[in-house]
């Protein structure tokens, strides 16, 4: 069973991989993310489509009223995009910081009248960050500007404030 701290840390994990992709996107003249062709049209586009989810799956289990498309195409720079993610990475710690124990396991209804545990819910808007961060990612390194290593094993190593740089070899030898 998944446990309300586990839930937390992947939302934490789900907000450093954000604040990693829209400081990358920072760098590039705005044109550019608006000309690259990505799954969900251009860059800026795809960094929307995964806010959008974010917002659209939290809020149906929450029992909130998700944004429409209409009112998500308020986000339509990088800057009111940037205000929105971050809110909404706070929106979701915050809930998830609100379950407990037994929450984890209750089915709520999402969108499109699914119904899932929560920590589906969870995983699910994690995931789909991750899905599309990599590509995003591998967009802005095009670009010029890379995040970065996005990984899990990275960010908790950023965390815990380790010295041993992820994939580094000095992370497997170990001299005695």
């Amino acid at each position: 069973m998944t446990s309300p701290s586990e839930l937390e840390t992947v939302a934490r994990y789900h907000a450093w991989m954000g604040r990693q992709l829209l400081d990358a996107a920072g760098w590039v003249q705005e044109e550019r993310l608006t000309s690259s062709a990505r799954s969900h049209g251009s860059v800026l586009e795809t960094l929307r489509h995964i806010a959008d989810v974010a917002q659209s799956w939290r809020n149906t289990a929450e029992g909130s009223p998700e944004l429409t498309v209409q009112e998500m195409e308020h986000f339509a720079d990088l800057p009111s995009l940037r205000a929105f993610w971050q809110q909404e990475d706070e929106r979701l710690l915050k809930w998830v910081r609100s379950l407990d124990p037994t929450d984890v396991e209750r089915d709520v209804a999402g969108p499109r009248k699914r119904t899932v545990p929560i920590w589906q819910v969870v995983f699910h808007i994690v995931n789909h960050r991750v899905e599309h961060g990599n590509e995003i990612g591998w967009a802005l390194t095009e670009l010029g500007q890379s995040p970065g290593d996005l990984g899990f094993m990275h960010y908790l190593d950023v965390e815990r404030g380790s010295s041993i740089p992820w994939g580094s070899t000095e992370a497997f030898y170990h001299p005695h």
